[in-house]
């Protein structure tokens, strides 16, 4: 090769060089540009990843809280109806109401069912005036002194046997045969016997129709609460002694102005009603066509005899088919 040759050639091969030397500085700075794009995506991802998994924590959180929250309302509702009504279910209730709430002043109610626990309420078991329906916890005082062989049911009492007296004291409500069981077995030991049986807000203060005692503050009392507890017991143990006598007699009740009044023949009703000036109670268990359920009803302040019984008949009324069709 010549010496003009040679110079071309060197010169092809500086041009080569130095265009190579452009495109891989110019596949560089591309690299680098994709690299530094790519990073801010990965950084963009990462960044609303981050925002994503912050929103879904605290979703999270507000949903446990809320979860906490209605929890705490619940057993909240509870604890002011759960006293002495163990085991229960607390549900929303499907009654309407509205009529026995706006029969008095103050009402107080509760429906319990048997078959699956279920307790629906008023939510409000306050002591209350009980009238005559404080004589099933004579009833049951003096069915636990037979028991224990300290009474006979035989004994007779003026010239009546006390199981006469209890009979007509509960299917009867008769103010005399009540009278005479607290003279003879006194205020103190009935008393004694309720509270040590856990039914807190019963108390026997006076004899029936005592109104000097009634006129100086005194009067007898029971709630929601002690009488859905005492239905409960009786229904549990009615294949047993004496509590199987004690649901016997109040099947036998005379009076059926309330619970019963609206209720098919067919309905077998074991009830205790109560009644004196504003006052209209009645408890009893209710065996059903598909269900059995205790009710508790207990009213203060009435605006009216005959608007609170038929507000608690159409009550029982509507209790009663609630549980034939569920």
């Amino acid at each position: 090769m010549n010496k003009k040759s040679r110079s071309i050639f060197t010169t092809i091969m500086l041009i080569i060089t130095i265009y190579t030397l452009m495109v891989t500085a110019g596949l560089w700075a591309i690299t680098n540009r994709i690299l530094g794009i790519l990073d801010d995506s990965v950084s963009t991802i990462s960044y609303e990843t981050n925002e994503i998994q912050e929103v879904i924590d605290s979703t999270k959180n507000e949903a446990q809280g809320a979860n906490n929250s209605t929890t705490n309302e619940r057993q909240g509702v509870n604890s002011s109806v759960k006293t002495d009504i163990d085991n229960s279910i607390y549900v929303t209730n499907p009654f309407d109401d509205s009529e026995l709430l706006n029969s008095a002043t103050d009402v107080y109610y509760g429906v319990y069912f048997f078959d699956n626990g279920m307790y629906y309420s008023s939510n409000n078991s306050n002591k209350t005036p009980s009238a005559s329906v404080i004589k099933v916890f004579i009833m049951y005082y003096l069915f636990s002194q037979i028991d224990s062989g300290i009474l006979s049911a035989d004994d007779i009492i003026n010239g009546e046997s006390i199981d006469k007296l209890i009979k007509d004291m509960i299917q009867k409500s008769d103010n005399t045969a009540a009278n005479i069981l607290i003279d003879k077995y006194g205020m103190n030991e009935i008393n004694t016997f309720v509270q040590a049986e856990g039914y807190n807000d019963t108390v026997l203060e006076r004899k029936m129709l005592d109104y000097d005692a009634m006129a100086n503050g005194l009067d007898n009392y029971t709630s929601v609460n002690d009488t859905i507890k005492f239905l409960k017991l009786l229904y549990s143990k009615q294949l047993e002694y004496p509590y199987n006598e004690m649901l016997e007699i109040m099947k036998g009740q005379t009076i059926k102005t309330k619970i019963p009044a609206l209720l098919p023949s067919q309905a077998v009703v074991a009830n205790k009603t109560g009644e004196i000036d504003g006052v209209e109670n009645d408890i009893g268990i209710v065996f059903g066509e598909r269900k059995d359920f205790a009710i508790a009803v207990l009213t203060n302040q009435s605006k009216g005899s005959g608007i609170t019984q038929e507000a608690i008949s159409k009550f029982a009324k509507e209790v009663y088919d609630y549980a034939n069709s569920h």
